[in-house]
């Protein structure tokens, strides 16, 4: 991961419907190696029953809008060594 990779928003159709990008990384003090962590913002993304939210093609996570409404709209995703 670095600063800059796309984040995409695709609804239930499968249809890309917003787009944003990864901010800097920060170093965290979680984990045996550290951690990186990158936040991101998407804006303006119309309604829709479903989302799959994908960072830098590395397969989507799919919410419905109601648990993203329970989350507050904020997602966190964890790669994988």
């Amino acid at each position: 991961m670095q600063e800059g990779a796309q984040v995409t928003v695709r609804d239930e159709t499968d249809a890309v419907i917003a787009t944003g990008r990864l901010s800097e990384g920060k170093v965290t003090e979680s984990g045996i190696l550290g951690d990186c962590r990158f936040e991101f913002i998407v804006r303006d993304v119309p309604e829709a029953g479903f989302y799959t939210i994908e960072v830098s093609h590395r397969g989507g996570l799919t919410y419905s809008a109601e648990e993203l409404d329970g989350l507050s709209w904020m997602v966190a995703f964890t790669l994988g060594d």
